[in-house]
């Protein structure tokens, strides 16, 4: 649909990850364009996994904040 219709877009998230670097709580924290964008980011990042954040040498989960450009190929 996005590239049918030209369409490009950025979406920002919010999200824990978690101890052992999974992805929960996902939310849209804003949306550039076609609304329908959020949804595929927030499907992208549930498969996403990441090396979690330390504290005092022990794995700790965080909120972080990642920005996803939805971008054409020229």
């Amino acid at each position: 649909w996005a590239q049918r219709d030209k369409l490009e877009g950025t979406v920002t998230l919010r999200f824990i990850v978690t101890e052992q670097g999974n992805v929960e709580d996902i939310n849209i924290h804003e949306i550039e364009g076609d609304e329908r964008f959020g949804t595929e980011a927030v499907q992208a990042a549930n498969k996403w996994r990441f090396s979690p954040a330390i504290k005092a040498g022990k794995p700790v989960s965080c909120w972080c904040f990642q920005k996803i450009d939805f971008i054409l190929s020229r």
